[in-house]
């Protein structure tokens, strides 16, 4: 699993086409100056949740959430054996030997769920109507680079 996740790890380094915390604020960055009613109107919608802070300002939120599960099955996990020694004939006559096998063991990989959030917040002046701060927090605000 570790293995896996250093290669992961290094590909995207290598590719630089990974989702990142830094994209999404990007992305989210580009929102301040824009109004409350284009941010609506575009793909992000009606927000999950308002909270007025004070009578200037109040907070757009939208929630992602989602989970993902993995395992739940079985492999066969090869394991191989070997065993040596030196074999006799009947004339006294010595010959070494080594041999291995294989055997598979049925192994059963249990059942993983991962939860994934992104609470992103989008504080709008009330008189304005402008966006003038964002903030994004979650273990899945990630997005791909712009081109």
């Amino acid at each position: 699993m570790k293995n896996t996740i250093l290669i992961s790890s290094l590909l995207c380094t290598l590719l630089a086409s990974c989702a990142t915390y830094k994209n999404y604020m990007n992305i989210v960055n580009s929102w301040i100056g824009a109004t409350e009613d284009e941010l609506i109107l575009s793909s992000w919608g009606k927000p999950k949740k308002t909270v007025n802070l004070t009578e200037k300002y109040k907070d757009m939120m939208y929630v992602d959430r989602w989970t993902s599960t993995s395992g739940g099955y079985y492999k066969d996990v090869p394991v191989t054996g070997s065993t040596s020694g030196r074999v006799y004939d009947y004339d006294g006559n010595s010959v070494n030997y080594s041999e291995s096998t294989t055997n598979y063991v049925r192994e059963y990989v249990p059942t993983e769920t991962n939860y994934y959030i992104c609470t992103t917040s989008f504080r709008v002046n009330k008189n304005t109507k402008i966006i003038e701060q964002v903030q994004a927090k979650g273990n899945n605000c990630t997005a791909y680079k712009q081109k």
